[in-house]
């Protein structure tokens, strides 16, 4: 067998591995439609159903929009939850890293120590400490309480911080020379290059805050405030 004639069938036998995967990956989502056309009694019946006989599509419009219960008002509470959390998020980061990574004060490895060292802190730990602060704050059952707390990222905050130390020093130093000072650096010259990041850390941020279901259960108690997950919890 000529060396081409065997890279095209290695390559066609790994392409149909690989589609093979794909559709044992896709088969929960296609389930997941599946049973959202079907009445609530015939969800798990077996053999699986994949196609309803008979799909209920009024399911999509009365989860929608049922009064007692309307879906669309969560969408929202988590859409607006989550957008300035990513916000607040990649503003904090962004801000800390850049102290971190450009600025030299007394103790600045000591202090990047121990935020890092919080990273090992599992979130159920501070549970009540956090439910205290926020009690006291005034902002329990708001969405404030989910807000505030997740625009402090350490993860966020330690990727920036590594991807701003790649940035050259001689750039920081040109600017200070033109006069420059540290916040016009961090808009104008820091930002824009680290364009790369903030897109990793708004997609990070964005399933990490859409996603999460302890807080909104811990901090939120009125109904019409609830989010997506908590949502789905509760139908």
């Amino acid at each position: 067998m000529q060396p081409l004639t065997k890279r095209r069938a290695h390559k066609t036998i790994l392409t149909v591995i690989m589609s093979c995967f794909a559709i044992f990956m896709i088969l929960p989502f296609i389930w997941m439609i599946s049973a959202s056309l079907k009445l609530p009694g015939k969800i798990f019946n077996f053999p699986i159903e994949w196609f309803p006989k008979n799909p209920q599509w009024s399911n999509y419009s009365e989860v929608w929009s049922n009064r007692y219960s309307p879906f669309s008002q969560y969408f929202f509470n988590s859409m607006y939850i989550t957008v300035l959390s990513v916000l607040g998020t990649l503003v904090v980061s962004s801000l800390a890293a850049y102290a971190f990574a450009k600025i030299e004060f007394t103790g600045k490895n000591i202090i990047f120590l121990c935020f890092l060292a919080t990273m090992m802190v599992p979130a159920q730990v501070t549970l009540i400490p956090r439910f205290v602060v926020i009690n006291w704050l005034g902002i329990f059952d708001t969405h404030l309480a989910l807000i505030l707390p997740s625009v402090f990222h350490i993860v966020g905050i330690f990727m920036m911080r590594q991807f701003l130390m790649k940035l050259p020093n001689e750039l920081i130093e040109s600017a200070h020379i033109d006069g420059a000072g540290h916040l016009r650096i961090y808009a104008q010259i820091a930002i824009p290059l680290s364009i790369p990041a903030m897109i990793s850390l708004t997609i990070l941020s964005f399933v990490r805050v859409w996603n999460d279901y302890m807080n909104p259960l811990v901090f939120i108690n009125t109904r019409k405030l609830y989010t997506v997950t908590l949502a789905i919890q509760s139908y």
